[in-house]
C-alpha cells in the first residue's frame, strides 16, 4: 500500500490518499539461469522469442487479462509470434519451458 499526503505551507496535512498495488506476476515460477529474449520490442508485426531452453507453450495476455494469442507444444528454441491482429498497446507474454515459466512484457505499436 502506498500513501500519498499533501501538506500546506503551514505544515498541516491537507489531503491524503492510499493506493494498493497488485502484482500481475502472481503464480509464475522464475526460470533459473535461462536466457529468454523477445525482440523487437516494441513490435509492429512479428515478435521473435528466443530461448536457451525448449519453449513448450506461450500465450499473449492483454491488459484486461484475456488470452489473445497462444500456441501449445512448440518444442522450439526460436518462436515467431504474429502480432498483426493485436491492437496497439501493452501485452504480457507468458512463456513455459522445460524448466519453468516466465512473463515478459512487450509493446505492440
Amino acid at each position: 500500500t502506498i500513501t500519498l499526503s499533501a501538506f500546506g505551507l503551514d505544515g498541516n496535512c491537507s489531503s491524503q490518499a492510499s493506493f494498493e498495488i497488485v502484482s500481475t506476476w502472481v503464480g509464475l515460477e522464475e526460470i533459473d539461469s535461462q536466457n529468454l529474449q523477445v525482440y523487437p520490442n516494441p513490435t509492429s508485426g512479428t515478435l521473435m522469442l528466443s530461448s536457451d531452453r525448449i519453449v513448450l507453450t506461450w500465450e499473449v495476455i492483454d491488459t484486461q487479462g484475456r488470452i489473445v494469442a497462444s500456441e501449445d507444444f512448440t518444442n522450439r528454441r526460436l518462436v515467431e509470434i504474429n502480432t498483426f491482429d493485436l491492437k496497439p498497446g501493452l501485452y504480457t507474454l507468458n512463456v513455459s519451458t522445460e524448466t519453468g515459466k516466465q512473463a515478459i512484457r512487450f509493446i505492440r505499436n
